[in-house]
């Protein structure tokens, strides 16, 4: 009997192993929910902005100022769903990736003080997020330098080319290039210096090519720029505009020469006289200029015109648009 009983078991044991599981895990996404690093910014390059995260392509976007050093930029959030395990696909890319947090955080206070959380973001960054599976998300960081010249008399926009660090304006013809006071100048980012610094004097001698030492806030090495001025063909009340009518307002955005007054008139066709739009509804940042004009009525013809130092300009036609019909506007079934 107890050798049947022992056949049986060894029966029981062999049918069993040949059982196979093909049970599948479960599917556990990973995802990157909040990501923040230092000196983050908005696409201006105003302090504060926000993460794009993307969950359909697995992407994070981020803008940080002129202050952060993308070779090794610290992060300070990095938050992520169903505890995935944080691994970075590049280990080189990690400061001390011994001490990189293998774990979302919601702040560094989270961390051991020994963690180390900085990275090279100077290309886009890969972490894997591990889960049941894996998940490979890229975080990329844009860095924003605000760079901007303003002198008394210009034209247009400066035309800063960052990569050979040469910088063109026009004047009008007016101005002296060796005394022109600068309101704006800054090559290195807001948070950078420029030597000398042509905001500091009451005015600067730009004839001929001006040499300036540039540095960016994280750099101990100044690069040399070069600023070229000249005098504008152009005359010297020139300015543009372009405008957007919707039905009962207009947009205007434009550019006049800087240190110039600058008004806008309008009126129907039909008229006779031009209305003044009040100053308070121009906004004027060096050369560039925005306005709107309110209280217009819809679907009708107007005039405007721009008038730098009391000089009218061309006259310009634009239309406004239909107003919408309201759905059941007359109320005849009002009660449906």
């Amino acid at each position: 009997m107890k050798k049947y009983t022992a056949f049986g078991l060894l029966i029981s044991l062999l049918i069993t192993s040949c059982i196979k599981n093909d049970i599948p895990y479960p599917v556990v996404e990973g995802n990157i929910t909040a990501f923040e690093v230092e000196y983050m910014c908005d696409e201006q390059g105003n302090e504060g902005g926000s993460a794009q995260i993307n969950k359909a392509t697995r992407t994070v976007n981020v803008n940080v100022d002129d202050r952060a050093q993308l070779s090794h930029l610290r992060i300070t959030r990095l938050q992520v769903s169903n505890n995935a395990r944080v691994e970075l696909a590049d280990s080189a890319r990690a400061h001390n990736y011994a001490k990189f947090p293998q774990f979302g955080f919601a702040s560094l206070d989270e961390l051991y003080t020994s963690s180390d959380t900085r990275v090279d973001v100077t290309k886009p960054l890969t972490f894997q997020l591990s889960t049941y599976q894996s998940y490979l998300w890229t975080v990329s960081v844009n860095q924003v330098i605000k760079r901007s010249v303003v002198l008394d008399g210009q034209v247009g926009d400066a035309v800063i080319d960052a990569i050979d660090h040469n910088v063109v304006v026009y004047v009008t013809a007016d101005k002296d290039l060796k005394a022109l006071r600068a309101s704006e100048f800054s090559l290195g980012g807001q948070h950078g210096k420029v030597m000398p610094d042509p905001t500091q004097a009451e005015t600067f001698d730009f004839s001929g090519t001006t040499k300036f030492y540039v540095q960016q806030a994280n750099e101990e090495i100044s690069t040399v720029w070069r600023v070229f001025v000249y005098h504008t063909q152009s005359p010297q009340n020139q300015a543009t505009a372009t405008l957007f009518p919707m039905s009962t307002r207009a947009n205007l955005n434009g550019t006049a020469p800087n240190g110039q007054s600058l008004a806008i008139e309008y009126k129907k066709q039909a008229d006779a006289m031009w209305t003044p739009l009040e100053a308070s509804a121009i906004t004027r940042n060096g050369t560039r200029f925005s306005a709107v004009i309110k209280h217009l009525s819809p679907a009708t013809n107007y005039l405007y015109r721009l008038v730098t130092n009391g000089q009218p300009d061309a006259e310009r036609a634009f239309t406004t648009a239909p107003a919408p019909p309201l759905t059941d506007g007359n109320f005849d079934h009002w009660h449906k």
